[in-house]
């Protein structure tokens, strides 16, 4: 049997999904770091919406502030140094849509 050769789209495919599985782990939003009044409030990408980027990654994760409460109110909660999962993920989005885009020029094989 022939084996077909992996392209550079699927290449970046594995990539960004291996990004966004592992951004949607890690915290997306945290507030109240260092607070002694307040306590520390933190989301990850499965609490309330955050399950939609799983699913569709470009969607959950770009579509996330506008659907958590609270965190347009709040905007320092998406720091990259306390959402690191957020921005990992969004790479990971931004990276499987161009592998989307070379999956969708290549030449048909056959």
């Amino acid at each position: 049997m022939h084996r077909r050769p992996l392209g550079t789209g699927r290449r970046l495919a594995i990539v960004g999904s291996v990004l966004v599985i592992v951004g949607c782990l890690l915290p997306w939003y945290v507030w109240g770091v260092g607070s002694e009044v307040l306590p520390t409030v933190e989301v990850r990408a499965f609490n309330s919406t955050g399950i939609i980027s799983f699913i569709a990654a470009l969607a959950g994760v770009f579509l996330m502030p506008f659907t958590t409460e609270g965190v347009l109110g709040s905007p320092e909660g998406l720091l990259p140094d306390r959402a690191y999962g957020w921005w990992i993920s969004a790479v990971g989005a931004i990276v499987m849509s161009r592998a989307a885009f070379d999956i969708g020029r290549e030449q048909p094989r056959g």
